[in-house]
């Protein structure tokens, strides 16, 4: 997949995450896809988008780590993954970090894209596919938990 379109995700997610909860992302590595299963952490969010090429971004965290990340958002401690609040601050810090990122690759690259309204998920064993977009996927470290990113597109920039 093209970096260009890949690379502001990632930035925005670190930034993002940092600036709002001050958890630092300090390693992202690449990670093959086995047959586009994205087997999950446990907490996630995935949002789609629209404009002159179609895509989708999906983070996936480690249920500890959701809920610090939640518990900061919210100003209170979240320990229930199906609590609706808890739910809410996932699926807000996912438009947040799309939202920036589109900003950034709309700037640059006049592709229009505008955001859906996300969808998160909780549970165990979850096992996402992928089919029809070409996907990055990143595993990424924090001092409390690990992050996975998905960032996909249909079609590229020409």
């Amino acid at each position: 997949m093209d970096k260009r379109l890949e690379e502001p995700y990632l930035s925005s997610t670190k930034n993002t995450i940092k600036r709002m909860v001050g958890i630092d992302i300090y390693e992202c590595k690449d990670e093959e896809l086995e047959n586009g299963e994205i087997i999950s952490y446990g907490v996630g969010s995935i949002i789609n988008f629209t404009g002159k090429i179609k895509g989708r971004f999906m983070i996936d965290l480690e249920v500890d780590l959701a809920c610090k990340i939640a518990s900061k958002m919210l100003g209170r401690p979240c320990f229930n993954l199906k609590d609706r609040a808890f739910i809410a601050a996932i699926s807000e810090l996912s438009s947040i970090i799309a939202g920036d990122a589109n900003t950034y690759i709309n700037d640059t690259h006049s592709l229009d894209l505008r955001l859906a309204t996300p969808v998160a998920y909780t549970g165990k064993s979850i096992i996402l596919l992928t089919p029809k977009v070409i996907s990055s996927s990143f595993l990424c470290n924090t001092a409390s938990g690990k992050i996975k990113l998905n960032i996909g597109f249909q079609g590229g920039l020409e």
